[in-house]
């Protein structure tokens, strides 16, 4: 992220972090709203949205179930590697993941909810990566390969 920083139109999207932003998008939780009945829709940069700290899921029900299938249907839709909920709008930790090159994942796609990272290792790979919140930008990352998630 810090590279993409870089980039000269994303220059700006730090500026959203010290505004104290989405007082509105913090509100949208998963006890306050039946996720299940609303459209989705991408926030597309310069959405704040995209910078607001995420809050823990801590009701497990349909329609996290169903907001999960939403995102994985977005995710497939735009051809995208991963999809997190702070792209829909919602400032909670959940994040979808294309998993169908993964030799060792035996579904398409993995929810993650409240996502740790516990181990990872020295090893850095260099790759060019985008973003269905910022169309048409790409930069070269450093990515730490591999990393052990808790879920």
């Amino acid at each position: 992220f810090a590279t993409m920083l870089k980039h000269p139109v994303l220059k700006s999207i730090s500026l959203f972090k010290s505004y104290g932003c989405c007082t509105n998008f913090m509100m949208r939780q998963m006890t306050t709203l039946n996720l299940a009945a609303k459209e989705l829709t991408l926030e597309i940069y310069p959405s704040p949205c995209l910078v607001a700290e995420c809050q823990p899921v801590s009701e497990f029900n349909d329609d996290l179930r169903e907001f999960s299938n939403k995102l994985t249907q977005i995710m497939k839709r735009e051809k995208a590697q991963g999809i997190a909920a702070p792209q829909v709008g919602y400032n909670i930790q959940l994040v979808v993941i294309d998993t169908k090159e993964s030799a060792s994942i035996k579904s398409d796609s993995l929810v993650m909810i409240n996502p740790r990272i516990t181990k990872s290792s020295k090893a850095v790979v260099s790759l060019e990566e985008g973003c269905i919140s910022f169309p048409e930008v790409f930069c070269k990352i450093q990515v730490i390969k591999p990393v052990t998630v808790a879920l």
